[in-house]
């Protein structure tokens, strides 16, 4: 998955999952990293 194709699915998830977003965090620092990089 490229970049742009990851800041989509976050904005994604973002706004249609929220929930989704802890889960994420808590799994892998990596994407903790990309992530914070959104925000």
């Amino acid at each position: 998955m490229n970049t742009k194709e990851f800041e989509k699915y976050c904005s994604n998830l973002v706004t249609e999952h929220p929930e989704h977003i802890e889960m994420l965090m808590r799994s892998s620092d990596r994407m903790q990293q990309a992530y914070a990089l959104l925000i």
